[in-house]
């Protein structure tokens, strides 16, 4: 039986898009829409079988609700999150912001996966249930039947940190993402402390939106207006990373002598770029599998362990 993932791949679209398209979400293309939708009916696969499921107490369908359509991370985790739920003989729905919003609230789900801060804290509050237990992985939230798998952000943050400081570099800036995030506070914040226990009160903070493009810009701007730039670069996440070396490399700044640059996430980029990147690596492939097993668990009303997913740094060339 043809699977999201099998029309994904022959659609050559991310799982996330090709869920969007089946469901007539909007914001995809109707030229993209057309082809999944044809690559769909071609598979003979059929979404998740509402109208058979409406009339059962169980839909056999999880939500996923994750802010934006792809980019490296969330297609690992989505990866993950869709390998484990088929296993597991579970269908998944892929949505975000106002459409995740109503799928939660019509309650047409046994179970819901939120990476998405424009979701409201109280909804989630509102509709999380014995039948529609929710993980979060993109916030703290202490409500029954919620359940937090957070990244231990603080504590692998003040290890690079450290390791900056240990390499002898002391002006050292942070190059945010979203301020919103939960992930980018949680970085900034322990970087800041990490720096303040070591006795270092001052540092360049930019401010980005965690893609390529925007760092790349910043950067560009403060060297053209000669502007001072710190001896290392903390970067929220990989893509930022990117972008602020490909600015500095554009204007003959050598990586890592005259200014260092680290990352979050891992992509698969890192390992390939000229210099390649350091950065703390997450398995988010793992992290969705596990979420999935964890939630199906407590569907099922096992008793079940918080999954925590780990992290690790990759030592690489660019510090």
């Amino acid at each position: 039986m043809a699977t999201i993932k099998d029309v994904a791949k022959k659609a050559n679209v991310s799982i996330s898009t090709a869920s969007y398209a089946l469901n007539n979400d909007p914001r995809v293309k109707k030229e993209t829409k057309d082809r999944i939708i044809n690559v769909a009916k071609e598979l003979n696969y059929h979404p998740s079988g509402a109208a058979r499921n409406l009339k059962r107490r169980k839909s056999n369908t999880i939500g996923v609700f994750i802010k934006g359509f792809g980019g490296p991370v969330f297609s690992e985790f989505l990866d993950g999150i869709n390998d484990q739920l088929l296993e597991e003989g579970y269908h998944i729905i892929v949505s975000s912001g106002k459409s995740a919003e109503r799928l939660l609230q019509e309650r047409q789900i046994d179970g819901a996966i939120i990476y998405d801060t424009g979701i409201r804290s109280e909804l989630i509050k509102q509709v999380a249930s014995p039948k529609l237990p929710v993980i979060i992985l993109d916030r703290s939230l202490k409500e029954e039947y919620v359940y937090e798998t957070l990244i231990e952000n603080e504590k692998l943050v003040q290890e690079l940190t450290t390791h900056l400081i240990e390499q002898g570099y002391h002006e050292i800036g942070f190059f945010s993402g979203i301020e919103t995030s939960y992930d980018n506070q949680k970085r900034y914040e322990s970087f800041k402390n990490t720096l303040e226990n070591h006795n270092i009160m001052h540092h360049q903070h930019y401010k980005g939106d965690f893609t390529k493009k925007k760092s790349y810009e910043i950067i560009k701007c403060k060297i053209k207006n000669n502007k001072p730039l710190p001896d290392a670069i903390f970067c929220a996440n990989d893509e930022t990373a990117i972008g602020v070396m490909d600015a500095l490399k554009e204007y003959h700044v050598k990586i890592p002598e005259e200014v260092a640059v680290v990352g979050f996430d891992n992509i698969e980029l890192a390992k390939y770029y000229q210099p390649s990147l350091t950065t703390i690596e997450i398995n988010r492939r793992e992290w969705g599998m596990n979420v999935s097993k964890m939630l199906v668990a407590i569907i099922k009303n096992f008793d079940v362990d918080v999954y925590k997913p780990k992290g690790k740094i990759i030592y690489r060339q660019s510090s």
